[in-house]
């Protein structure tokens, strides 16, 4: 009935469900802070899912996270090692969560 995904990560992601993109927001997470706070997005992606089996990937890059930033090109300013920790939860028809 309902089935958001949270995909924060380190680095930039786009994430697919069945080769259809969640969400229109590009470059997520944007830039931020990194030693203070990592932010994420919430995408309802309920449409997207298909009876049966489906395919959930998702693509990650180095962003402002540990790519070049700034004037000086600094690289791995927040990191060396990109990171996603991709959650999504499905619900049924009365709300409860099942999976």
């Amino acid at each position: 009935k309902r089935a958001p995904v949270y995909p924060p990560a380190c680095g930039l992601y786009e994430v697919k469900i069945n080769g259809q993109r969640a969400g229109d927001f590009v470059l997520a997470p944007g830039h931020t802070d990194y030693t203070k706070r990592i932010q994420y997005q919430t995408y309802d992606v309920t449409a997207l899912l298909e009876s049966g089996t489906n395919v959930l990937t998702c693509e990650l890059a180095d962003g402002w996270y540990r790519g070049s930033c700034g004037a000086w090109g600094l690289k791995n300013q927040y990191g060396t090692q990109t990171k996603l920790l991709l959650q999504l939860e499905l619900y049924d028809g009365a709300g409860n969560r099942t999976c």
